[in-house]
C-alpha cells in the first residue's frame, strides 16, 4: 500500500460538499471538557435493541439442518404416481415458456436450496425486494413477478479505509463473503475477519456492529425500510437507508471512509448482456421555500443512476436502480460513475484502479474505460490512476471542469427537481468546448429551449447551504429527453457497476453519521398472461421511470429519520412488555419480512384494470394529503390498490386463501385497508367461473378450474393474469374443499372487528350467504348442520385423507355459522337505520335466526361425533388415524374467540384439547423445542398417514400458540369471577396455558431461528430431522395472532361468554344447564349417540361431476371406539 499522506488527490470536476471536521456525538472515553466539540446525547438507534435476533458473521448453522426434506422409502412408493404428472407438468410449463406454479427442479424434483445466510430484506411492500443477507452481502433478488434470484454479486459491498496521521492506510471489504474469485475484484481487501461483525435484526431495521474491522474503528451500520404500519404511501416506496455509525476508538485524529459499491444488475446472466449504462444525477431542494423558476437551489443528494436493459422485457417496464448520498459541509462526498466489475475487456482493471485509489487517497474518481457516464471516461489520474473524481475539496475553488457537463435529463418533483447529466470523457468520447443547450418539456408538455448550465461555488460558512449548485432554467420537465445520450453503454461480456464515497475526519474518540440510500425503480409490473399495471409508489412518484430512482433516493435520505420515529413507536410497546419473552418479540416482527419479500405486488388498479389519470397533486404535496382518507377507505381499491403476495417462494400461487387464513393477522393489524382489498378480490372471484377442463396432479382427475360459488384456493399465479385466471392450484380439486367458505366468512367478520366497516360487510353480505347455502346443500349430507368431508383431502391438509365431520373443518364450519349469524344481525341493523337500506332488510331476511339455529345444530353434532372425553378426534372415519390429536383441531374454536364469537366448544374441552396437543404434539414430538407436529397418535408416537402428518407446519405452531393465549385468558377471566377453589384451578389452568402458548412458540424460535438456519426464510414445514419444505412461506405470518390474542381479543361479547355461562354450547354433550355444572363434575359427559343417519346423492354446485360425497361415511358415536 501506499502511505495517504504521499498519495495525490484525484482531481475533483464537480464540488460536491466541503471537507471539514465531522460533526461528532461523544461517549464515555470523551476527552476533558475543555474540549471545544460540542457534547451531544447519543442517539438510542445506533446500538441494537436487546429484544433483536443477534448473529455472529462466523456462526453458521450444521449444514445437515439446512436440506429439503425427502420422503421415506415407503412414501417414496406412495408418491411415485404423483410424483410422475409433477415432474411431467413442470417440464411441460417450462417448455411452453411459462413458469409452474411449484419452483422444482431436476429428476428429484428439488427446490432451491439458497443455504442459511439470509437477513432483513430491503424495501417496502409490493415494489420488488432486494434481499440484504446476514453477513454483509446482497443475495435474494425479487424485482419481476414470481421471479427468485439467489446469489451474492461481488460488487454490491460496503468497504471502509482508515488513515492516521505516519501510518499507511488499511482498508477491507465488509463482508464475510470472499469476492477475490470474481476477477474483475480480485485485488479488492477481501477477508474480513467474521468474528469481529455480529448482525442484529429486528424488521424492517437491522444493525450490523463491526469491531474493529479495521483497527481502532467502531462501525455501525442501521439499515432501515420505509414499512410503517397503517401508511399507505411511504409503504410502498422500493427503498432503503443505510445510516453508518463511525466511532473512533483510537488517540489520534482518524480519517475515515465508507464506500458503497453496486452493480447494475442482479449478477444474472443479463448484467453482461451489454447496452447497460449510469449516469450521476444530483437533486437540488427548493430549501427555502423559493417561488418555482427562481434561479438557486441547493443541492442536497448526489448519487448514480444505474439504467439497466432487461433481456426479453419490454422497453417501456423499465428498471432502473439508485445510490446515493445526501450533500453535508462536513463529510467529503465522491463518486465513480461507471467502472467494469467482472474485469477483462474495454474496462481493464478498472475496478482495481478503483480500489487503488480508496486505498491510496479515501476517494473514488472515473477510471480508465469506465464509460464516462457521470464524470469523464478516462484520462490521466493521481495517486494510483483514475480519472476525474467528482468530489469536493477544501480549498473551497470553483471548477472549470463544469463546463463540460452535460445536463441530459430534469424532472421537477413537488419542491425537489433532479437533474442527470454526463460529463465528457477524455478517453473513449470526444470533448465538448462548451455547455450543450438542451431541449425540455415544461409542465403543459411544450418544448422550450433555454440554455442549462451548472456551475459551483463555495463559501466558508458551516451551513449547509455552504455548497451551492447554481442551476438555470425555466420551467422543464420531461424525464424521457435524450435518451439517445447512452454515454459508454456496457458491452457484451462485461459487467459494470458504480461506487459512492463518503469521508470524515474524526477526532480522538468521537463518532459521527454518515447515510446512504439504495433504490430502484421498475414502474410497471407486468404478469405472464401480459397484464401490465402500475406500481403503488407510481400514484406518488409517477409512471414514468427514468429519474424516479433517484428521488425515491433522495426522499429517503429526508424523511428516514421520521420513519424511525413511525417504527419505534409501533414497536417500543412490544420491545418493553416485560411480560413477553425477547424470542417472542423478534418473531413477532421478523416474520413480517414476508410482506416484502414474499412476491409481494401492489398495484395501483381496481379489480385489475389500472387507475388511469394523473396525481399531480399527491405527487407535489407528498404522500400526508390523502393519509387519512387512505386509512379509512374500507378497502376501496380506487384509494389503496390491489395488494397480491404469494403463498411462498417455491409455491407461486397469489394469495392463497387456505394459507391467508392464518396470515391475514398480519395484515388486518397492521394494513388493515389492504386486507379488506385482499377480500374483495376474493369475493368478486367467488363469482367468477371458468369451466375449462384440466387434469389434477393428486389422482389424475378431470375437473373444472373454476365453479362459480365456491372460493377460490389463489387469485392466480405470476405467469398467468392476476385476478382473472384463479384457482392456478391444480394438485386437488379446490371446488370441493370444505375449509374454504368458512374460512371467507370468519376471516370477514374478524375484520369487521378490526376496522368496524360496515360498508365493507354490507358489500360482501350476499357473496357470504351464496358460499354458505351453496356450501349446506352440497356437503351437509345427513341434515345435522355440520358439513362432512369427502375422502379426499379437501382441506389445507391437502396429502392428509379426512372422511366424515372432522375436528378441523368441522371446528371451522361452527364458527362460520356463528359469524354469519352475528354478521347478519350488523347488516339488519344498518339496513333499518339507514335510508334507502330496505332491500338490505329483505336480503337479510331470516338469515340470523336461520344461521343461529344451524350453528347450535352443528354445534351438537360436532361435539357427538368427535369429543372423546380429552380432545377431538381427527375426524370420525373408519380410518385408523381417526383418533389422532391433530394440532390444528381448535381451529375453528380459535377464529371464534378472536371475533367474540360463541365459541365452538365450551372452555374445558378447548382447554383440555390444548393441553393434549401440548403434551403430545409439543413435548412428545424430536426434542420438545421444534414446534408443534400436525399428527400424533394416543400412544405417543407421530402419525405415519403421511407427509403432511409427520411435519411441524410454523404458522399452524403460532395459531395453536395463539389459540392456547385465548383459552388462558378466558379462563383468567372467569377465576376473577370464581374466588372459590374453582377459580384458583382455573388460575393455575390458565397460567400454564399461557407457559405452553410461548413454549410452543419457543421450538419454532429454537428450530427455525437457531438450529436449522432458517431465519428469514421460515418454511412452510419441517420433519423431526429440522429437514424442510417450501422455504419462504406465507403462513408463519400467523405469530401475529398471537399478538391478537394478547392485544386485540375482544372480551367484552356476551357472546363469547357462553363457554362459560352456559347456553347451547353445552346442550349437545348431555344437557348440561350451565358451564359450572360440567367444571364441578370435573369432566363432561361422554354419551353414546347413536347415528343420526345420512342423506345420500345431495349434489350442488361444489360437486363437479356429482359421485364423490357419498363417501362420508358417519360412524356410532363414542361408544364403539
Amino acid at each position: 500500500m501506499t502511505n495517504a499522506s504521499t498519495a495525490a488527490a484525484a482531481t475533483s470536476s464537480v464540488s460536491i460538499a466541503t471537507t471539514a471536521t465531522a460533526t461528532t456525538t461523544t461517549n464515555e472515553h470523551d476527552p476533558p471538557a475543555h474540549d471545544p466539540l460540542p457534547r451531544l446525547p447519543r442517539p438510542p438507534t445506533w446500538m441494537p435493541p436487546e429484544a433483536c435476533w443477534r448473529r455472529s458473521f462466523d456462526d453458521l448453522p450444521d449444514p445437515r439442518h439446512f436440506k429439503a426434506a425427502m420422503p421415506s422409502f415407503r412414501e417414496s412408493l406412495s408418491l411415485l404416481p404423483l410424483a410422475w404428472r409433477m415432474g411431467q407438468y413442470v417440464s411441460e410449463e417450462r417448455k411452453g415458456g411459462r413458469d409452474p406454479i411449484f419452483d422444482l427442479n431436476g429428476l428429484m424434483l428439488q427446490p432451491p436450496s439458497p443455504g442459511p445466510y439470509a437477513g432483513v430484506p430491503l424495501g417496502g411492500l409490493g415494489g420488488g425486494c432486494i434481499g440484504r443477507g446476514f453477513r454483509g452481502d446482497f443475495r435474494r433478488w425479487n424485482l419481476s413477478p414470481g421471479k427468485y434470484q439467489h446469489g451474492t454479486v461481488a460488487a454490491d459491498q460496503f468497504s471502509v479505509r482508515v488513515s492516521r496521521a505516519g501510518q499507511l492506510p488499511e482498508a477491507r471489504v465488509l463482508s464475510a463473503e470472499d469476492g477475490s474469485g470474481s476477477e474483475g475484484l480480485k485485488g479488492w481487501g477481501w477477508g474480513m475477519d467474521p468474528k469481529t461483525a455480529t448482525y442484529h435484526a429486528l424488521y424492517p431495521r437491522a444493525w450490523t456492529v463491526y469491531e474493529e474491522a479495521v483497527p481502532l474503528i467502531r462501525l455501525v451500520c442501521r439499515q432501515m425500510s420505509p414499512v410503517l404500519p397503517n401508511d399507505y404511501g411511504e409503504s410502498s416506496l422500493p427503498v432503503g437507508v443505510f445510516e453508518w455509525s463511525i466511532e473512533n476508538l483510537g488517540a489520534s485524529t482518524a480519517e475515515v471512509s465508507v464506500m458503497f459499491s453496486f452493480q447494475n444488475g442482479t449478477g444474472m446472466e443479463n448484467d453482461k448482456a451489454g447496452g447497460h449504462y449510469n449516469r450521476r444525477f444530483h437533486v437540488f431542494g427548493n430549501e427555502d421555500g423559493e417561488e418555482e423558476g427562481r434561479e438557486a437551489a441547493t443541492a442536497s443528494v448526489v448519487g448514480v443512476h444505474l439504467h439497466h436493459q432487461q433481456g426479453g422485457i419490454r422497453s417501456e417496464d423499465s428498471l432502473t436502480f439508485a445510490v446515493a448520498a445526501d450533500v453535508r459541509p462536513d463529510v467529503e462526498l465522491s463518486m465513480c460513475t461507471q467502472f467494469v466489475s467482472s474485469g477483462g475487456g474495454r474496462g481493464g482493471d478498472g475496478a482495481a484502479e478503483l480500489w487503488r485509489q480508496f486505498v491510496n487517497t479515501g476517494r473514488v474518481g472515473e477510471v480508465r474505460g469506465g464509460g464516462g457516464g457521470g464524470g469523464g471516461g478516462g484520462g490521466r489520474g493521481e495517486g494510483g490512476g483514475g480519472g476525474k473524481s467528482a468530489t469536493a475539496s477544501a480549498a473551497g475553488v470553483g471548477f472549470k471542469e463544469a463546463e463540460r457537463e452535460r445536463v441530459l435529463k430534469t424532472r421537477i418533483w413537488g419542491n425537489d427537481r433532479i437533474v442527470e447529466m454526463t460529463c465528457e470523457g477524455t478517453g473513449d468520447e470526444k470533448k465538448h468546448k462548451k455547455p450543450e443547450r438542451k431541449e425540455e418539456n415544461d409542465n403543459n408538455g411544450n418544448e422550450s429551449k433555454s440554455p442549462t448550465t451548472i456551475t459551483t461555488t463555495t463559501s466558508s460558512s458551516s451551513s449547509s447551504k455552504s455548497v451551492r449548485h447554481h442551476y438555470r432554467h425555466s420551467h422543464k420537465n420531461g424525464d424521457r429527453q435524450h435518451n439517445h445520450h447512452h454515454h459508454n453503454p456496457s458491452r457484451p461480456n462485461e459487467s459494470i457497476a458504480a461506487a459512492v464515497c463518503q469521508k470524515v475526519i474524526l477526532p480522538p474518540h468521537r463518532t459521527t453519521q454518515i447515510s446512504f440510500a439504495l433504490a430502484w425503480d421498475m414502474p410497471i409490473v407486468r404478469f405472464g398472461g401480459g397484464l401490465a399495471l402500475p406500481r403503488r409508489y407510481t400514484r406518488f412518484f409517477g409512471k414514468e421511470g427514468g429519474l424516479t430512482a433517484g428521488l425515491l433516493a433522495s426522499h429517503a435520505l429526508k424523511n428516514y429519520g421520521k420513519w424511525e420515529k413511525a417504527i419505534e413507536a409501533w414497536q417500543t410497546p412490544v420491545l418493553e412488555d416485560s411480560t413477553l419473552p425477547d424470542f417472542y418479540k423478534h418473531m413477532l416482527f421478523n416474520e413480517l419480512y414476508f410482506l416484502t419479500d414474499g412476491g409481494t405486488v401492489w398495484t395501483e388498479s381496481v379489480g385489475g384494470v389500472r387507475i388511469e389519470g394523473g396525481r399531480e397533486e399527491e405527487r407535489e404535496e407528498g404522500m400526508e394529503k390523502g393519509r387519512e382518507a387512505f386509512r379509512a377507505c374500507d378497502g376501496e381499491q380506487g384509494l389503496v390498490g390491489q395488494f397480491l403476495y404469494l403463498e411462498g417462494h417455491e409455491y407461486l400461487m397469489y394469495n392463497t386463501y387456505d394459507v391467508h387464513f392464518y396470515a391475514s393477522f398480519a395484515l388486518v393489524m397492521l394494513w388493515p385497508m389492504l386486507e379488506l382489498s385482499v377480500q374483495r378480490d376474493v369475493a368478486a372471484a367467488v363469482i367468477r367461473s371458468d369451466p375449462g377442463m384440466r387434469r389434477l396432479l393428486a389422482r389424475a382427475e378431470i375437473r373444472p378450474r373454476k365453479i362459480s360459488g365456491a372460493v377460490p384456493h389463489d387469485l392466480g399465479c405470476p405467469s398467468g393474469t392476476p385476478w382473472e385466471d384463479v384457482n392456478a392450484y391444480n394438485l386437488q380439486d379446490v371446488n370441493r374443499w370444505k375449509d374454504l367458505g368458512p374460512k371467507l366468512v370468519l376471516q370477514i367478520h374478524r375484520d369487521y372487528v378490526a376496522t368496524g366497516s360496515l360498508p365493507f360487510v354490507m358489500t360482501l353480505w350476499p357473496v357470504l350467504r351464496l358460499v354458505m347455502e351453496a356450501a349446506l346443500a352440497a356437503f351437509d349430507l345427513d341434515g345435522d348442520g355440520l358439513i362432512e368431508n369427502s375422502g379426499f383431502p379437501d382441506q389445507t391438509y391437502d396429502i392428509w385423507t379426512v372422511e366424515g365431520p372432522s375436528a378441523y373443518t368441522g371446528g371451522l364450519w361452527v364458527a362460520a355459522l356463528t359469524a354469519m349469524a352475528a354478521l347478519g344481525e350488523i347488516v339488519e341493523k344498518e339496513g333499518r337505520t339507514e335510508e334507502g337500506r330496505e332491500e338490505r332488510v329483505e336480503m337479510v331476511g331470516g338469515s340470523v335466526s336461520h344461521y343461529a339455529a344451524l350453528a347450535t345444530q352443528a354445534r351438537g353434532a360436532y361435539v357427538r361425533h368427535l369429543w372423546n372425553g380429552t380432545y377431538f378426534d381427527y375426524d370420525n372415519s373408519w380410518s385408523a388415524h381417526q383418533d389422532s390429536i391433530m394440532a390444528d383441531q381448535m381451529a375453528g374454536q380459535w377464529y371464534a374467540r378472536a371475533c367474540g364469537l360463541t365459541p365452538v366448544v365450551v372452555g374445558l374441552q378447548a382447554r383440555s384439547s390444548l393441553t393434549t396437543v401440548f403434551d403430545f404434539n409439543v413435548r412428545k414430538f424430536a426434542d420438545g423445542y421444534s414446534g408443534a407436529v400436525n399428527g400424533m397418535r394416543p400412544d405417543g408416537q407421530v402419525d405415519e398417514t403421511c407427509m403432511q402428518s409427520q411435519e411441524v407446519w410454523t404458522g399452524t405452531t403460532y395459531s395453536v400458540a395463539a389459540a392456547m393465549l385465548q383459552e388462558a385468558r378466558w379462563a383468567a377471566l372467569e377465576a376473577e369471577r370464581r374466588p372459590d377453589g374453582r377459580g384458583r384451578a382455573l388460575k393455575e389452568e390458565a397460567e400454564f396455558l399461557r407457559h405452553a402458548a410461548f413454549e410452543t412458540a419457543r421450538g419454532l424460535y429454537e428450530g427455525g431461528w437457531k438450529r436449522f438456519g432458517y431465519w428469514f426464510a421460515t418454511p412452510e414445514a419441517w420433519d423431526s430431522k429440522g429437514h424442510f419444505r417450501s422455504l419462504g412461506y406465507m403462513r408463519p405470518l400467523c405469530v401475529w395472532a398471537m399478538q391478537w390474542a394478547l392485544t386485540r381479543m375482544p372480551t367484552d361479547n356476551t357472546r363469547a361468554n357462553a363457554s362459560d355461562a352456559g347456553s347451547s354450547v353445552v346442550e349437545g354433550v348431555g344437557g348440561a344447564e350451565s358451564i359450572e355444572t360440567a367444571m364441578a363434575a370435573g369432566s363432561l359427559p361422554n354419551e353414546d349417540y347413536g347415528d343420526g343417519g345420512r342423506k345420500g346423492g345431495r349434489v350442488g354446485i361444489f360437486s363437479g361431476s356429482g359421485g364423490d360425497e357419498g363417501n362420508g361415511k358417519k360412524k356410532k358415536g363414542n361408544g364403539e371406539k
